[in-house]
């Protein structure tokens, strides 16, 4: 536990706003977060307003302190901040929570007024979970709002891609040497370059990069994903 001058120094950075030196910000959030979790919290609301360069390492700490309301707060900024990055970046985020916690939240949402619902299903095309989807096709089918159904077709259509990259991970073990080559370059192609990098995501290119796969894949990887951020 750090002494008492130095936690209000934590403290104070934690909640400086800020804009040119993001992660200094961010190293005091962290700092905050392991011994006063409440008040990083609010420290990582506030960031999420002002700090948009580090949104991404924010909101994957929110998840990480506070998993049981992380996700009604990841969808009250991304509502109320409207920005299309930090929409990404909660989405993302979102998908490290478990299924049966956050399909219900999502879902009751999605009952709210059209503005809003627009924010939601965006961030459904990060969440590939049958309740959400079976959700999503009811609103791309029904929905009053042409908007609506628009958006919960295109996250649905995000949703048959990854649905496809999975499918490609789970050959790529058992696929000859120059398959493998075609598979990964279609990979590499299709998918988020965060998600294939998140080694707590499902799409993480880890999962395929075992001892019998030669380092020249991992290396072109990386190559590929270091220009695409």
């Amino acid at each position: 536990m750090p002494s008492l001058i130095l936690r209000e120094q934590i403290l104070d950075k934690a909640f400086v706003i800020d804009t040119t030196m993001p992660m200094q910000t961010l190293r005091a959030i962290q700092g905050l977060a392991k011994y006063d979790v409440l008040r990083a919290v609010e420290a990582i609301e506030q960031g999420l307003r002002y700090h948009h360069r580090i949104e991404r390492q924010l909101c994957r700490l929110l998840v990480q302190i506070k998993p049981e309301s992380a996700t009604t707060k990841l969808i009250d900024a991304a509502i109320s901040i409207q920005r299309d990055s930090l929409k990404h970046a909660a989405g993302k985020a979102l998908r490290r929570i478990k299924p049966e916690i956050i399909s219900p939240i999502v879902i009751e949402y999605m009952k709210n007024q059209i503005s809003n619902r627009g924010t939601i299903v965006e961030l459904c095309q990060w969440l590939p979970i049958p309740m959400i989807e079976s959700k999503l096709n009811d609103l791309a089918d029904k929905d009053s709002s042409c908007n609506i159904r628009s958006t919960a077709l295109a996250a649905l259509e995000n949703h048959r891609r990854e649905a496809n990259i999975r499918a490609l991970l789970a050959v790529f073990p058992s696929a000859t040497y120059q398959q493998r080559w075609s598979l990964l370059i279609t990979i590499l192609n299709a998918a988020d370059p965060y998600l294939l990098t998140d080694n707590e995501d499902p799409l993480w290119l880890g999962n395929i990069f075992t001892n019998d796969v030669p380092a020249v894949f991992m290396h072109y990887a990386n190559l590929v994903l270091k220009k695409s951020q």
